[in-house]
Order: structure tokens, then C-alpha cells, then sequence
């Protein structure tokens, strides 16, 4: 229905007091925003926000605030208003209310039902400003797809339809098929179509429904002639689709009937058989993996800037937040006070959530977007998997410090002893650290030569032993820190940066990987709990430390006040710089009773 002509009409405009007449007005709104854009879709007009429409619709973000803007005056309600124009094809769009002229009668008698076509554009914006909508039928969905198509805005489309579709009597209306003569549901009957457009969305569960109904009506239709028909013809065409549509029918038919050629006698159908007979599971894959990854790459090239500055803040906070923690180490020559299974749990954690990021389709999809994409919506594509890597990097500095600097002289005997480690015992958690880096790094390998298939489930298994892990890293650490009564080398600034940075972290991947991704932004959401707890221990320790510290200078204080004063009643008494008594004879009150003589050091008087 929309052309490319009329796409390019579309440019930004100001207010105008000449506006057609209008039913009442329907208002969106947004707690903190004031509605700046008005629309009228035909006789209906919108009060919308332009900053919901920039962030929802690459459309409205390259025309909204386009070089050719004109400006409206200051006491303008509306800062952008827009209405319908309709050319001599039928076809409508938006245009400034300054620029556009009114749409003839002849116009828009050729153009589609307004009435639908505000109800579209009506349910697009409940879309985008998350509000609960119904689709009931076909014609409706396929007239919100074309409507969100043309706007650019089909992923708010595809992130919100699943509860649209929930209870739908979508599933449920059945028309009479004119050729069976039984009845159908619209579903059923629009399968084909509706796989088409479920692709165009990627949305999984519209997909997979739309397939089981296509296969079980493909041996209706193994004639090129019937392919060609309407209802088959945007999957018969599509070089993506129909393969996978006729390996699985292929599966389906020949698990219960024999191996025999499709059509007798017919050599070129013969061979496309066996051709599909021949198709490896690997081949099928590939061929899915690849449309999957022809949508990643759309959504990588529509950037945005929001998430992009809020993931490179990530990233220099993980770097920064764990300097301290390096500093501390180093300056104070020794990792006392730090669990070695701490580490342990630490370093295969950060391995296992790092390998994660990297088997996960959705990342492997993005990788192999880098070929088609500019190096900039790359770089910023690929921020997710910097930021587990830097915190991964981080983490191993820390367990080469821990080795480095773990003490190894000799300790005295005190009530502390029993909560230090051994040098033996560092040197087993490094080794087991490595042995486990280099059994993940296998097993990737492993599984990316010759089971690609199993990577989703294998990024499961990570997921979950990267979040147990993390679950169970601090415990020990607070154990021993409770033990200690003190912090030791762990550094508190460390832990004041990444405590809610795990939580801001998380927040950041869950909005780039969605629920999918639970196994990767959930890592970082319970060890920042934990790292919380620690936090707490440690900084009441701390306290209670400068505490104690202020009250051992208050005594030692006071302890000078009366041995001076004890000097003057006895006139010779003397005090050094840790209080003690100085007598004239050279002895301390840390000197012994019994040194062997008794004659005063002071010469007798003359």
C-alpha cells in the first residue's frame, strides 16, 4: 500500500491553527512528558510524544527533525503536527500540516477502509507506548505489520505481539475452504502467509505455528502450479523458507510411508527428492542459522544511541571498578586476607559466564554480522561481549596477583593462623583455574566443529554453572572475612564500584540478549547480592577498626597526662614517645625487677 514516494514526503513540521475537523481526540500519555505531536490519521487525530515515536520507529527518527524542519511559533501547543495526504494511487501517508493539501474524495475512495486504517495506527502506537491490544483476525495482523513496516518500527511490533495474540479468536474463526469443503480456521488457511510475515517480524512463536500448519498442507500442493498460487506464492519463492518447509515435510511424509520418488516417471522431481532425501540436519541448520542471522544483522544496523553510551559506561566502570583491587594487592606486597576458593569460584565463574557470551547463537549471529556491517555498528554490537571479557580479564589479574604476592614466611602461632591457606593450596586453586579454562576452550571447539546444534544448549550448561558458581563465590570469602574480623587485601572501593554496577550490568544485557539471554544477565545479578552482603561485612569492619583505633590514641593519651603528672610530684620522672616512664638511673617500668644491680647510675654528691 506505501510506496517510496511516499515515504520521502514525509518531513517534520510545526503546528498549524488549519486543521481538519476530527473525532475526539485520542491521547497517549507518559508520566513526565508532555504530549508535543499531534497526527491526524485521516479524521482522527493523535496526541502523541515525539521522543516515544523517535525511540520506536527509525522512520520518525530520520524525518521528525530533518534539515528542511520549519520551526513553529514559541506559543505553539504542539511542536510537530502532521497529517494525511493521499495521491491520485490511493496510497496515504504523513506530511507537516503546513505542506500537506487535502486529500480529495476520489483519492481517498481509492484508498483502503480508513476506519482499519486508524485502527492500525491507533494499535501501533499501543505498541510503542506498551499499552495491551487485541488482534481478533487475519486482516488485522497483516494490516499492523504493513502499517509498522512502512514506520520502521516492527521490532516494538514483534516484542509486544505475543500477549496480542494470547486468547485470540485468531485461532478460532473458521471459514469454509471452497476446495476441501470443510472448514478451516483463518490461521490455517493464512499459514503461508502468515510464516512470510512472522519471518519479516522474527518472532519466534508466531513462526513456529505458522510452520506446523504450512508442512501439514504442503502434499495439498506438490504441483508448481498450486505453489504458484497466492496463498503459496511469498514461501514458494523465498529461498530460505521453502527448503525448510520441504525438508521437514519430507521427514514427516517418509517416517511412515516408504522411501519412493515423489512423482513417477518425472526424472527432474526424482532428483529434487532425492536432493531433500540427501539434506543433512547440519545443512538444515545452516539454512535457519543464516535467516536468524540476516535479522540480527537488521536490528545490529539500527543503533541505539542510548544503550551504546550506557555499555560503554559499563565497560570503563568493569575496567576501573577492579583497579583498586589491583592496587591494593601490589601496594600492600601480600593477598592476606583473600579465600583462595574465592578465586577458585571467581576465575571458573567469569570463564564459564565469558565462554557463555561467546558460544550463544545471538552472539555468533552478531560476530558473523561484522562482514556485512560498518565497523562502527560492529563495535557497538559486540559492547556485550567486550564487557564479559574485560570482567573476565580482570578477574584472572587478580588470581596471578593472589599467587604472586600469597605469603609464604613463616607465621607465628596467634588465633589467626588457622584461617590462613598454604602456599600449596594456592598453587592447586591456579592449577585447577587452568585445567578448567582449557576443558571450556575443548569442549567449544569441540562442539563448533562438529555439533554446531548443540551450542544453545551447551551455552545452557555454562549459563547455569557460571550463575551456581556465583551464587556460592562470595560465601567463602564472607566466611573467612567473618573469621578474620577484617578485610584483609580485599579492597572496599572495588566493591563500592561493582556492587551497583552488577545490578546496572545486568539491567544492560537483559535489555541487548531479552529473556533468551537469562543465563548471561543472570550471573552478574546474583553476585551482585552477594558482593552486597560483603560489602556490608566489610565496611562494619572498618568502622569498628577506626573505632578501636580511636580509642587505643585516647588511652595512650590519657596514660601520659598522669605519668607526667607523677613526673612533677616526684621531680625526675621522665616520659618517652610510647608513655613509658623514664628514671634517672636509665630504666624503664619495661625493665626488670632484677638486673643485677641495685647502685644508683647517679654520681653521689660531693
Amino acid at each position: 500500500m506505501f510506496s517510496q514516494k511516499s515515504k520521502k514526503r514525509a518531513r517534520s513540521g510545526s503546528a498549524s491553527s488549519t486543521v481538519p475537523a476530527t473525532d475526539a481526540p485520542i491521547v497517549f500519555t507518559s508520566p513526565g512528558l508532555k504530549s508535543d505531536t499531534r497526527i491526524f490519521v485521516f479524521k482522527q487525530e493523535f496526541h502523541v510524544h515525539s521522543i516515544v515515536l523517535k525511540l520506536h520507529s527509525a522512520y520518525f527518527r530520520q524525518f521528525l527533525d530533518s534539515p528542511d524542519k520549519t520551526e513553529g511559533p514559541a506559543s505553539a501547543v504542539f511542536h510537530y503536527e502532521y497529517s494525511t495526504v493521499v495521491d491520485d494511487d490511493g496510497i496515504w501517508g504523513l506530511e507537516p500540516t503546513l505542506k500537506a493539501k487535502e486529500p480529495t474524495a476520489k483519492a481517498i475512495a481509492k484508498a483502503q477502509i480508513t476506519s482499519m486504517e486508524i485502527e492500525n495506527f491507533r494499535i501501533l502506537l499501543c505498541a510503542m507506548y506498551n499499552r495491551p491490544y487485541q488482534i481478533d483476525d487475519t486482516v488485522r495482523l497483516f494490516g499492523l505489520v504493513r502499517v509498522a513496516d512502512f514506520y520502521r518500527a516492527l521490532p516494538v511490533v514483534s516484542s509486544t505481539l505475543t500477549g496480542a495474540l494470547v486468547n485470540s479468536r485468531i485461532f478460532h474463526l473458521k471459514t469454509e475452504n471452497l476446495i476441501s469443503k470443510d472448514f478451516k480456521s483463518h490461521f490455517q488457511l493464512c499459514a503461508p502467509q502468515i510464516l512470510a510475515l512472522a519471518k519479516k517480524l522474527r518472532h519466534s512463536a508466531l513462526f513456529r505455528e505458522a510452520f506446523i500448519h504450512v508442512v501439514s498442507l504442503w502434499s495439498s500442493f506438490a504441483d508448481e502450479k498450486d505453489l504458484a498460487a497466492p496463498v503459496f506464492k511469498e514461501v514458494s519463492v523465498d529461498s530460505a523458507l521453502r527448503p525448510l518447509i520441504e525438508v521437514e515435510f519430507t521427514k514427516l511424509k517418509y517416517r511412515w510411508d516408504p522411501p519412493t520418488p515423489i512423482m513417477v516417471g518425472d526424472s527432474s522431481r526424482n532428483a529434487e527428492f532425492y536432493r531433500l532425501q540427501s539434506i543433512s540436519k547440519m545443512e538444515f541448520l545452516n539454512i535457519l542459522a543464516s535467516d536468524f542471522a540476516a535479522g540480527r544483522c537488521e536490528k545490529l544496523q539500527d543503533v541505539s544511541y542510548l544503550n551504546l553510551t550506557l555499555s560503554i559506561f559499563i565497560l570503563l566502570g568493569i575496567l576501573v571498578s577492579y583497579l583498586p583491587q589491583h592496587y591494593r594487592i601490589i601496594t600492600r606486597g601480600t593477598s592476606e586476607g583473600i579465600s583462595p576458593y574465592f578465586i577458585l569460584l571467581g576465575t571458573t565463574s567469569g570463564t564459564c559466564a565469558f565462554a557463555n557470551i561467546l558460544v550463544s547463537p545471538i552472539s555468533r549471529a552478531d560476530v558473523a554480522c561484522c562482514k556485512t556491517i560498518s565497523t562502527f555498528e560492529c563495535l557497538a554490537g559486540l559492547l556485550g561481549i567486550a564487557q564479559v571479557g574485560i570482567q573476565w580479564f580482570c578477574f584472572t589479574i587478580i588470581l596471578l596477583l593472589f599467587l604472586v604476592f600469597f605469603p609464604r614466611g613463616p607465621t607465628l602461632p596467634d588465633n589467626e593462623s588457622r584461617n590462613q591457606h598454604t602456599w600449596q593450596t594456592a598453587v592447586v586453586v591456579a592449577f585447577l583455574c587452568l585445567l578448567h579454562g582449557l576443558v571450556v576452550i575443548l569442549v567449544s571447539a569441540a562442539l563448533i566443529l562438529t555439533r554446531p546444534n548443540s551450542l544453545g544448549t551447551w551455552a545452557n550448561v555454562l549459563g547455569i554453572s557460571a550463575t551456581i558458581l556465583a551464587a556460592i563465590q562470595y560465601l567463602p570469602q564472607i566466611s573467612m572475612t567473618w573469621h578474620l574480623g577484617h578485610v584483609g587485601s580485599l579492597s572496599i572501593p572495588m566493591m563500592l564500584i561493582q556492587t551497583p554496577g552488577s545490578f546496572v550490568w545486568a539491567g544492560s544485557l537483559a535489555a541487548r540478549l531479552g529473556v533468551e539471554g537469562w543465563s548471561t544477565w543472570g550471573v552478574f545479578l546474583v553476585t551482585g547480592c552477594l558482593q552486597g552482603c560483603l560489602l556490608f561485612m566489610g565496611i562494619s569492619y572498618e568502622i569498628k577498626a577506626m573505632r578501636d583505633k580511636s580509642n587505643e590514641e585516647f588511652g595512650v593519651t590519657n596514660a601520659r597526662c598522669v605519668v607526667g603528672y607523677l613526673g612533677d610530684q616526684q621531680e625526675a620522672a621522665e616520659t618517652d614517645d610510647e608513655g613509658g616512664a623514664n628514671v634517672e638511673d636509665g630504666t624503664s617500668e619495661r625493665s626488670p625487677l632484677l638486673n643485677g644491680s641495685r647502685k644508683s647510675s647517679r654520681t653521689p654528691p660531693s
